[in-house]
């Protein structure tokens, strides 16, 4: 019954989780939560987060669980493997990182649009407008990533705030993958495709669509660039063996 009752309670608090998870926390620092088929800990002392997370990392795996619940909309990625999937990929990750090159370009692009950002605050409170800093941050976060990564410009954050279905599916996405790990009848819902499975579906297909066109982008925009390249040096050889 106390399984069920944490699952009950879950759901009640569910559109106020983070607050409700603080609520133990503030008293407790660790909570251990027993649900019906798994166990979860939630954790803000912060010797316990290094321990985890740093310390003794190799023995907290995500697991199968875990793995199963994000698996939709993580698919095989950094964030949702173990062992050598996420150990191929961190050294990846760590090589771009690294880069001095993309650590200063970056740095220009966040610096970009944060001031695309404080312009659009300024306009809302001089006009004593009403802004939703949440939706701001994911449309700078956005626009920083795609420029950062691919090298294109989506214009979320241009200041008359365009309609963006990406983000919309996005939160979607993330918001019915979270409910499996309270909603014990999920996986009959992903075989049916039936109620937020199937609005997950339709969500994770937007993704993939906004994904691979600004891949494309990217794409077609250094190939754009390696032909100005070529052409310039061909007719820089061809000068000078003129002259």
């Amino acid at each position: 019954m106390a399984n069920f009752g944490a699952a009950i309670e879950q759901l009640i608090n569910y559109d106020r989780m983070h607050d409700w998870i603080v609520e133990y926390l503030s008293k407790l620092g660790t909570i251990v939560v027993p649900m019906p088929f798994t166990t979860y800990t939630y954790i803000a002392n912060p010797a316990n987060v290094e321990h985890v997370l740093k310390t003794n990392f190799a023995n907290y795996p995500k697991g199968e669980t875990y793995h199963s619940y994000m698996e939709a909309l993580l698919g095989e990625g950094i964030f949702n493997v173990d062992g050598e999937l996420w150990r191929k990929q961190r050294k990846t990750a760590s090589f771009e990182f690294a880069s001095k090159n993309l650590r200063d370009f970056s740095t220009r692009v966040f610096r970009e649009y944060s001031l695309k950002l404080s312009s659009i605050l300024s306009h809302a409170s001089f006009h004593n407008q009403v802004v939703d800093m949440q939706e701001l941050f994911m449309r700078m976060t956005l626009d920083s990533i795609c420029k950062v990564g691919f090298g294109v410009e989506i214009g979320t954050l241009a200041p008359n705030l365009p309609d963006n279905c990406f983000a919309k599916a996005f939160d979607t996405a993330n918001i019915i993958v979270t409910l499996c790990f309270i909603d014990p009848l999920w996986k009959i819902k992903k075989f049916l495709n039936v109620g937020s499975e199937a609005l997950l579906d339709m969500s994770i297909k937007i993704i993939d669509d906004f994904t691979y066109s600004v891949i494309y982008k990217g794409k077609q925009k250094w190939k754009k660039l390696e032909r100005m390249i070529i052409t310039r040096l061909h007719n820089y050889l061809l000068t000078a063996f003129l002259l």
